[in-house]
């Protein structure tokens, strides 16, 4: 999910539905894998595409909350 909130521009349909999807890797992510990975690299290059998500780490945030929850709580355990 987060690989696919970097690349929400990208996406044939709204974030809010994709995040309500029971079945997000079958029609979201195989679809986008075969659009923008490359199937000459390992793993069909999902590396590019998590490297690019990852730059994007504010945005990731603010469209998965269980990923920003989850760096406040470590942040917070970290500086006790």
């Amino acid at each position: 999910m987060w690989l696919l909130a970097g690349h929400a521009s990208k996406l044939d349909r709204p974030w809010k539905s994709i995040r309500e999807d029971n079945r997000v890797k079958e029609s979201t992510f195989e679809p986008f894998l075969a659009e923008y990975g490359d199937p000459r690299k390992p793993a069909a290059g999902r590396e590019d595409l998590m490297r690019n998500s990852l730059s994007k780490f504010p945005a990731i945030l603010k469209l998965c909350p269980e990923l920003a929850e989850l760096l406040r709580r470590l942040k917070a355990t970290l500086h006790r």
